[in-house]
């Protein structure tokens, strides 16, 4: 959040703002790794269009890729686990 207004700004709180986001950010990579792992897959970068639905009513249903119109190449277990490792590697260097 930003603003210029110093009755505003009194009322901002950082550290606890940034102790809530932070809690919020880990419980939804939680969530999303839970997701992907019931939906088979090992991490959400492996989702499609086609896995998500969207109700537009009464027994209409269509497709993220459908609605988007657009169709991500699929990504393997492979190269998940290459891109993890990488990451892994450079948190520790």
């Amino acid at each position: 959040m930003a603003t210029q207004n110093a009755w505003l700004q009194a009322g901002l709180n950082v550290d606890d703002k940034a102790k809530r986001f932070s809690a919020y950010v880990k419980g939804f990579r939680k969530e999303m790794i839970t997701l992907s792992l019931a939906s088979g897959y090992r991490h959400p970068s492996q989702f499609t269009g086609d896995d998500i639905e969207f109700s537009a009513g009464v027994n209409r249903f269509s497709t993220l890729a459908d609605v988007l119109d657009y169709r991500a190449d699929p990504v393997s277990n492979e190269e998940v686990m290459a891109a993890v490792r990488e990451a892994e590697a450079e948190s520790v260097a």
